[in-house]
């Protein structure tokens, strides 16, 4: 009995999508979970290895084609995965999950919110920025910062759990 219930939780593979503006801690979250299994793949870290550039948005389409393609490999093969990318915008999200849902129906999805403040978020970018990090316009913040306080994930997305930090 114990092994056929081992197998039921290890036939639903989780994707976690973490949800935060840039500059929030969502990386430095992911290391957590990467220390506990998940793998990751991180949207900007494929644009770098198209472009050589996290900042280029020629590839764009590209970057998430390969993105939901290496998630979807990932989870079919019955492994757990994290999404560290900002996922602020309800509709992208939406689209994705149910993409990924139509490729992997036993999927199980989590969010987990780095929930931080705004000026916060921005004092973290502008350390990055002199240390070499990629600057995000004050504009970027402000949108999508609202965004996030106008459509933070729900459970009628088709979110398990959400997990605010």
């Amino acid at each position: 009995m114990w092994n056929q219930l081992k197998k039921v939780a290890q036939s639903s593979p989780e994707l976690v999508m973490m949800v935060g503006i840039p500059g929030s801690g969502k990386s430095t979250y992911v290391q957590q979970l990467k220390e506990k299994g998940y793998e990751v793949i991180n949207p900007d870290a494929i644009r770098f290895e198209l472009t050589g550039d996290m900042a280029d948005q020629s590839q764009n389409k590209r970057v998430w084609d390969l993105t939901y393609e290496r998630l979807v490999k990932l989870l079919k093969s019955g492994r757990n995965a994290v999404l560290d990318a900002t996922n602020v915008n309800l509709s992208n999200r939406r689209k994705f999950m149910n993409a990924v849902k139509e490729e992997v129906p036993n999927v199980v999805f989590k969010a987990i919110v780095v929930n931080v403040d705004k000026e916060e978020a921005i004092r973290r970018v502008q350390k990055r920025v002199s240390e070499g990090g990629l600057d995000i316009p004050s504009d970027v913040m402000d949108r999508m910062y609202n965004n996030m306080q106008l459509n933070p994930p729900t459970e009628e997305e088709g979110f398990e759990t959400i997990e605010i930090i």
